[in-house]
């Protein structure tokens, strides 16, 4: 997650400096790693936390995940209009 706070930080640099085409390709490319890195992450962070708990405990914990991401999807589109 360091890496990409620091990704962040070079990225809006970037965006700050200037507008021209090379600018937007090196934004673009930083944006991209970035997301790889971030990808990459949590895909660890999710391996590590299946093999830390009970297979009880890590299935009720994955159900409320997935029940709140559901709402919280749903929901969204009614709270952009109502902001």
């Amino acid at each position: 997650m360091g890496i990409s706070s620091g990704m962040c930080l070079i990225l809006a640099l970037l965006t700050s400096i200037g507008n021209s085409t090379g600018f937007l390709i090196m934004e673009t490319v930083g944006l991209i790693i970035n997301r790889l890195v971030v990808c990459c992450f949590w895909s660890i962070f999710f391996v590590y936390v299946a093999e830390l708990y009970p297979t009880k405990v890590r299935s009720l914990g994955y159900g409320w995940v997935s029940a709140i991401g559901m709402i919280g999807s749903a929901l969204c589109p009614f709270l952009i209009q109502i902001s």
